[in-house]
């Protein structure tokens, strides 16, 4: 039985046929988890019954398996090109090959169509190398942002090698759709500034950043912020670099909470091992950096921690679109935004985005059109400014007013009565068992570090402004 495409996933392939007869590189643009991988295995079936030589590229082996797979559910025969790979098959008129790979072989398999994943990487001096092997294929790029860090486009005005493109569906129609769900922010209080951080290429410089995020402060208010806001949730958390990923998850383990780690270096074995039980176990979640910032594919991830700061745009829709495939139960998914990514870059996961090829013309027409983001001081939940109403728990938005002409003094004691109200407000809305039962998880944080017996209430105190009623202290043996 024919596998069906969705709607636009029909009318994109429409479109790219049509653009193959004028041009010879096309670029297809769609958000992720709109199911590319799955339309790039049914032009390759496509390609394949007309009898065409197809390459598809990849700069990761986890997306050389996962197209295997997917390729091998069509009941296609194949080959991989990628290292000593067992699978290798040169006679196949399909091949499946790391760019890495195939760059440092001297011959290389003929086709008449280029699949190029995650084409925003396909600009660099490899891919630009490879590519040129074959002058006379037509190349299709593929991608849910087609922009680099630097923010230049992928088109050959820019310096790049596609010379038109098939703009996907939005976001906010594949959520209308129920091919996405939507994303819910926090951001939670006291995020660290990244002023006086350099960029390289357009990104921050990763050892400063690294310098910033990889303290024990941060890494502990990662775990806590997840325990308050979704301990419930599969989760993938997104590093700095390696060590802070490591960081992270030891952090979760001494918390009691399973968690992981994978990296490059992971064997294949120990990674299924890990998927497996993040998608069927008790694994709670999952820290890393590069591994699962492009084609990660687990629906029943529904939070992102962000607990880097990164000043690509790209790359943050990357990250908030790992959370959001659809899943049983699954009607949203949480983002912890540690470094305030969405106010920084002014980005919200559902906001319309106009690509262009030269990258000159991309912009955000959400944030054109909706102004500056929003953050609630209560729940610390993020939204288009304009409702008088937190979308999230309701809360009145304190209008600004006009402070004319007041000296700093007076405004910081405005922002402090104006914290101090909304803290109390919270306080006032908390209900006692939920009260009790961050007291009880006080007392073993307290029993497991070795704190005084007085801490939890003392703690307690401090959250709440209150001391805990007798009873609750009376069992804190």
């Amino acid at each position: 039985m024919a596998p069906e495409l969705r709607e636009y996933q029909l009318r994109d392939l429409l479109q790219v046929r049509h653009l193959f007869r004028k041009h010879r590189s096309v670029l297809l643009v769609q958000p992720t988890g709109a199911g590319k991988g799955f339309l790039a295995a049914y032009m390759v079936r496509t390609a394949k019954s007309r009898d065409f030589r197809v390459l598809f590229l990849v700069n990761r082996r986890t997306l050389v398996n996962d197209m295997c797979q997917r390729v091998g559910r069509m009941g296609l025969e194949y080959g991989v090109i990628m290292g000593n790979d067992r699978r290798t098959n040169m006679a196949s008129h399909v091949q499946i090959a790391s760019i890495d790979t195939i760059n440092r072989r001297e011959f290389t398999p003929p086709a008449e169509l280029l699949i190029i994943d995650e084409a925003h990487f396909a600009l660099s001096p490899t891919w630009m190398q490879v590519v040129a092997r074959y002058p006379e294929a037509k190349k299709l790029g593929m991608t849910a942002t087609p922009i680099r860090t630097d923010g230049r486009g992928l088109g050959v005005s820019s310096g790049g090698m596609f010379e038109a493109m098939v703009p996907g569906p939005s976001v906010a129609d594949l959520i209308a759709q129920q091919y996405l769900v939507p994303a819910v922010v926090f951001c939670p209080e006291g995020a660290p500034s990244v002023e006086g951080v350099d960029k390289i290429g357009g990104e921050f410089n990763n050892k400063q950043l690294a310098a910033i995020c990889d303290k024990p402060k941060l890494v502990g208010d990662v775990v806590e912020q997840w325990k308050k806001h979704a301990p419930d949730r599969k989760t993938a958390a997104f590093g700095v670099n390696q060590h802070h990923a490591l960081e992270i998850a030891e952090k979760f383990r001494c918390a009691g909470i399973d968690w992981a780690y994978v990296d490059a270096d992971t064997p294949d074995a120990e990674r299924d091992r890990i998927w497996r039980d993040f998608d069927n176990g008790g694994l709670r979640g999952v820290a890393s950096v590069g591994v699962i910032s492009y084609g990660w594919d687990h629906p029943i991830c529904s939070c992102i921690i962000g607990a880097r700061a990164t000043a690509s745009v790209g790359l943050w829709r990357q990250i908030l679109g790992r959370g959001s495939r659809p899943y049983p139960g699954k009607t949203n998914f949480y983002v912890l935004d540690h470094f305030n990514n969405t106010g920084l870059l002014n980005v919200l996961f559902d906001d319309p985005v106009e690509w262009s090829l030269d990258g000159k013309a991309i912009k955000d027409t959400g944030a054109d059109e909706g102004g500056s983001i929003t953050l609630c001081r209560v729940c610390f939940a993020t939204f288009r400014s304009g409702p008088a109403a937190c979308p999230y728990c309701g809360s009145e938005i304190p209008k600004k007013p006009r402070l004319v002409e007041t000296v700093e003094g007076e405004l910081e004691e405005f922002r402090r009565q104006q914290k101090e109200t909304a803290i109390n407000n919270w306080r006032e809305r908390t209900p006692a068992e939920e009260k009790r039962a961050k007291y009880e998880e006080f007392k073993q944080i307290a029993k497991m570090r070795g704190y005084k017996p007085t801490w939890p209430a003392v703690r307690f105190h401090i959250v709440y402004g209150m001391w805990p009623p007798d009873e609750w202290r009376r069992n804190n043996a």
